[in-house]
């Protein structure tokens, strides 16, 4: 499909391992990169997209669901609009479309996923590319797409001069074979793309491909080896407007470190649904990665990696670090008279209009409430009461709710004649 489709095939030095050949009739697992005969490509949408930064990427991954062969899958996941490719070349084996015994593949697309996925057989006469196809469902449950027993398929077929369409057809495969069994065949492929959404991001998962003449080979693909990431913060709560370190350090299952890797900090906010990224950082040599936050209300945090083709990602635990409202607090005067009030002011940021703030004096004698004040839509509070003899340590405090730890300003001494 050359003439309407750009590959842009992942230097093959970072994608096809170096193994024996593939025997025939076999299924082979797939844990890192590409198993070998089998090529991941990138491309962009023909005249639709050029290719740019964020281009499709895969990574071997346990699941979803119940995948049909093992427990794993590949993920490929798109960041714009764009296109993936898994293909075999056979263009110097010699073979027809005759020979073909085998083209199908499962797929797996997550809700509110816009990655469409094909399976293809591509031949080519030496003037016209032919391609015929079919595509996969698009649902959130394992299903087989297998081009020689659909019900339906599509052809096309492509000038190689000019790329213009010469003609089109739909039927079954033997519909197919029986007008182009004889043309000289040159890739099968899982072709994966936005493309006809025009989306900018998009998932799909592919396991149990299976590709190839005279006997073919299965890929049966497994998860990569495992991870794992911990997860810390340097405060369990902050005064709001204050920051907070979050750590966290990436390992193989193992325990060794892994540096050079890209951690996500993703974070959900109180209230909030899901969790968005707020941080990307590099772990160091001894796989350690830090963020500094200024979290504006309680937020929950979760360190996440992604993977690699030759890792598998993990996530770590929640932490949930607890935000207090700022408290300030004035006394007009800290040296009071036997008749003198004390006068106590403040301001709560953010500010939560018609709560209370209530004021206490403490000494070796103990706690004891002096009163309770309102908070205005400015955020201020006031309020103005008898003071015992003595000397005492006074502080304001603010109640707790599902959005912010309970608040508590600095300590003032006031001495009292």
């Amino acid at each position: 499909m050359r003439a309407v489709r750009t590959f842009v095939p992942v230097a093959v030095a970072a994608v096809v391992i170096a193994t024996p050949g593939i025997a025939e009739a076999t299924t082979v697992v797939s844990a890192i990169n590409m198993p070998a005969g089998i090529v991941f490509g990138s491309g962009d949408c023909a005249a639709l997209n050029p290719l740019a930064s964020g281009a499709p990427d895969y990574v071997h991954v346990k699941g979803p669901g119940t995948p049909p062969l093992g427990t794993g899958s590949l993920r490929v996941t798109f960041t714009r609009v764009s296109a993936a490719d898994l293909y075999k070349d056979l263009n110097t084996a010699g073979k027809t479309v005759a020979d073909v015994t085998a083209a199908s593949f499962s797929s797996y697309t997550p809700a509110g996923s816009t990655a469409g996925a094909w399976m293809y057989v591509v031949a080519d006469d030496g003037t016209t590319t032919t391609l015929a196809y079919v595509q996969a469902p698009m649902t959130a449950t394992w299903t087989t797409t297998d081009l020689l027993t659909a019900p339906s398929i599509d052809w096309a077929s492509y000038s190689d001069s000019t790329g213009n369409l010469v003609s089109t057809g739909t039927g079954t495969w033997t519909d197919f074979t029986a007008t182009f069994g004889t043309v000289h065949l040159f890739e099968e492929d899982v072709w994966m793309d936005t493309c006809s959404s025009g989306a900018m991001a998009g998932v799909v998962y592919i396991d149990n491909m299976t590709m190839g003449t005279a006997g073919a080979t299965t890929i049966n693909f497994e998860a990569s080896p495992a991870t794992a990431l911990t997860i810390s913060a340097s405060k369990n709560v902050v005064v709001y407007g204050s920051t907070v370190t979050l750590r966290t350090k990436l390992t193989r299952s193992t325990g060794a470190a892994l540096g050079g890797k890209h951690v996500l900090l993703m974070a959900r906010k109180s209230g909030a649904s899901t969790f968005t990224k707020v941080a990307d950082v590099v772990t160091s040599s001894t796989g350690v990665a830090t963020s500094k936050q200024t979290p504006k209300r309680n937020t929950t945090y979760k360190w996440v990696f992604n993977g690699t083709h030759t890792l598998a990602p993990s996530t770590s635990a929640n932490k949930t670090v607890k935000v207090a409202r700022r408290l300030m607090l004035a006394i007009a005067d800290r040296t009071l008279s036997a008749t003198q009030k004390l006068r106590a002011s403040g301001r709560e940021t953010p500010a939560k209009v018609g709560s209370l703030v209530n004021l206490y004096r403490h000494n070796a004698s103990g706690t004891r409430k002096i009163g309770s004040a309102t908070v205005r839509s400015d955020g201020t509070w006031s309020l103005s009461r008898d003071f015992p003899r003595g000397t005492y340590s006074v502080y304001a405090t603010s109640p707790a709710d599902s959005n912010y730890a309970a608040g508590r300003s600095p300590s003032i001494t006031v001495s009292s004649a």
